[in-house]
C-alpha cells in the first residue's frame, strides 16, 4: 500500500509518503519520505493543494474501461523506461502536477523547452497548467521500481532516483531554483536568454539527485493524471530501498 498526505510537523505542514509492504499479515518494510520547503522538492510544492484539483484522480472508472494490471504494469515502467514508449493518448485535462497540485508555469519558458507544449505565450508573466503525459525524453532510471498497481482504480505507483542539476529558474518573477533532470538540462540552459533570466539571480547552478515518486492514473488507451513528488539530495543520492533492491 502507497499513500500520500499532508502531516503536521510541529505546526508546520509536511508532504508525507508511506509505502507499507505487508506479507502473511506481518508489516515486512515501511519506505516514508518527508517533503518540508519547495527547497526539498526541487521547485513546486503546494501541500494545501493536496486534497483540490484532483477529478483526474478520484473520478471513478467504469469496469469496462479498465486496464488490467499487466496493462498498467507497463505504463508504469513507461514512466522511466525509454525502451518502453506505449501508444497512449493523455486525456485533455492531464495536466502536470507535483508536490501535492498542478504546476501553474509560465508559457514563455515551456515554449523554450518544449514548443509542442504551448502554441502562443501572450507574456512571460502569465502562469497557466502545462499538458502533460509520458514522452521520449524522460529521466531513465534502469533501476526504477513499480511500488504498487491498483486496477480497480486504474493506478501505477513507481519510484526512481534521478540525476540532474539545480540550477537558476529563469523567469523573472521568481528568485528561486528549479532541479532540471540531465534529459531537460539542455533545454533549460537554453531557456536562459536574457529576456528570460532574472539578472539579480546569484546562483550557480550545481549536480544535484532527485528521488522521486510518481503516481500514474490511466484506463484504457488513455492517460489521466500524473503527479509527482521529489526529495532532492547531493548529486548520486539514491532512495535505501532502490540500493536494497539491487543487492
Amino acid at each position: 500500500m502507497v499513500f500520500f498526505s499532508v502531516a503536521d510537523e510541529g505546526g508546520n505542514d509536511v508532504e508525507f509518503l508511506c509505502r507499507l509492504k505487508v506479507e502473511e499479515a506481518l508489516i515486512s518494510e515501511i519506505e516514508i519520505m518527508i517533503s518540508r520547503s519547495r527547497g526539498d522538492s526541487g521547485f513546486w510544492w503546494v501541500p494545501e493543494d493536496m486534497y483540490k484539483n484532483q477529478i483526474a484522480f478520484t473520478l471513478p472508472i467504469p469496469e469496462e474501461e479498465r486496464a488490467d494490471y499487466d496493462e498498467l504494469e507497463m505504463i508504469g515502467r513507461a514512466v522511466f523506461d525509454r525502451e518502453v514508449n506505449p501508444d497512449i493518448a493523455s486525456d485533455p485535462n492531464c495536466v502536470l502536477m507535483e508536490s501535492g497540485g498542478i504546476v501553474m508555469e509560465s508559457p514563455a519558458y515551456i515554449r523554450v523547452m518544449n514548443p509542442m507544449f504551448v502554441s502562443d505565450a501572450p507574456t512571460r508573466m502569465i502562469r497557466e497548467p502545462i499538458p502533460f503525459g509520458i514522452h521520449p525524453g524522460k529521466p531513465h532510471d534502469p533501476n526504477g521500481r513499480i511500488l504498487a498497481v491498483d486496477v480497480e482504480q486504474g493506478l501505477a505507483v513507481v519510484a526512481i532516483d534521478v540525476d540532474g542539476f539545480v540550477s537558476p529558474y529563469v523567469v523573472p518573477d521568481e528568485t528561486s531554483t528549479v532541479f532540471a533532470p540531465d534529459s531537460l538540462i539542455g533545454a533549460h540552459r537554453k531557456a536562459m536568454t536574457p529576456e528570460l533570466l532574472d539578472t539579480d539571480t546569484t546562483m550557480i547552478e550545481m549536480p544535484a539527485s532527485a528521488i522521486t515518486y510518481t503516481i500514474v492514473r490511466y484506463k484504457k488507451g488513455t492517460l489521466l493524471a500524473i503527479q509527482q513528488f521529489s526529495l532532492v539530495e547531493g548529486p548520486g543520492a539514491r532512495s535505501p530501498w532502490s540500493v536494497i533492491d539491487q543487492q
